[in-house]
């Protein structure tokens, strides 16, 4: 039985903010929750590796060491990592990792697909030695390095897709895990909807020996599942959503969870968490399942209403679905 919180570190971790800086954030946040206290968990971090501002296999062993022991110092685990290929112009365009076109998952060009999973695979191995060798559950959006390229059809896509997958997944560098994530169409044009994702599962995992098969899955997160028009307590119910569980866990307004599209909290017209927050606890809980929770707003919403402080608003929404938890395994 495991169920635990995360919070992205896309939204909190600026430029001018050292990593060890957000743990500290991430774990004020932690603490001031009562997570562990409550329902037995600590608030864990969900990497996104862009936000370091340069590749991560620029970060020495000596660091990652640091990192490593700084994360275990105030408690807080890596559950998770995002974006894994966000902000290519930055990273990926020069140097050693250079990727002739930029990093894509699958285009028809091997080579390109191939030193796209190399980078991969050294964010990986970095997020595995953060959270000290424990698996980790990338989600996987990244939707600028999954977009359809010119003739290229949606089923060829898939299949170099899966073949991109499947290098990833048998390289024994890492223990990373992949939540693959369903986002909508004004985000992307490859896997839009649950049936692409489970044909995208099927065919991964059939490329993968047995003992690996459930390390490729797909995940729900809130917004697309909204903006998609389904209903996410139902998308848990789909079938590629395997042994391990990935939530994401925003407002469709892009808030923390609880806010409404006008700011206000717990107030208007905001995704109501009951049945989702159920459903996590049930396949915790009841059916053994490894759930993490992640909380994932975005920029537009806090550009959007400049008076409410991020770190309050995401206290405040992780406060909610713990409460929620509470309530669910009181019923």
């Amino acid at each position: 039985m495991v169920l635990r919180f995360a919070v992205c570190a896309e939204l909190l971790w600026g430029t001018d903010e050292s990593f060890y800086e957000l743990v500290e954030k991430i774990a004020a946040l932690g603490r001031a929750s009562e997570l562990e206290q409550k329902i037995g968990t600590k608030l864990g971090i969900e990497l996104a590796p862009f936000k370091n501002n340069r590749p991560l296999y620029l970060i020495e062993p000596g660091e990652r060491n640091q990192r490593r022991d700084f994360l275990k110092k105030l408690e807080v685990p890596v559950t998770s990592t995002h974006w894994n290929l966000a902000d290519p112009e930055e990273l990926y365009f020069t140097g050693d990792w250079a990727v002739e076109g930029g990093p894509h998952i699958c285009c028809p060009d091997y080579p390109r697909r191939m030193k796209t999973a190399e980078i991969t695979i050294g964010i990986f191995e970095y997020v595995t030695h953060l959270s000290n060798g424990n698996r980790v559950t990338s989600v996987w959006g990244s939707p600028q390095q999954r977009d359809l390229v010119e003739g290229v059809d949606h089923t060829s896509a898939l299949d170099y897709a899966a073949e991109f997958f499947e290098t990833v997944l048998k390289s024994d560098r890492h223990n990373v895990t992949i939540g693959f994530e369903r986002l909508s169409t004004n985000e992307t044009n490859f896997c839009t909807t649950m049936k692409q994702v489970n044909d995208l599962v099927a065919l991964v995992r059939a490329r993968l020996p047995a003992d690996r098969r459930d390390n490729f899955y797909g995940m729900m997160d809130t917004k697309a599942a909204k903006h998609s028009g389904d209903d996410p307590v139902e998308v848990l119910d789909d079938p590629s959503i395997g042994k391990f569980v990935h939530i994401h866990a925003q407002d469709p307004c892009m808030g923390p969870p609880g806010s409404s599209p006008d700011g206000r909290f717990l107030v208007g017209d905001y995704y109501h968490f009951d049945g989702v927050i159920e459903k996590a606890v049930y396949f915790s809980d009841v059916e053994g399942r490894d759930v993490v929770i992640g909380v994932e707003p975005f920029p537009p919403f806090f550009d959007a209403h400049l008076s409410i402080n991020i770190y309050d608003r995401i206290q405040k929404g992780v406060n909610y679905l713990r409460d929620l938890v509470v309530a669910a395994r009181a019923a």
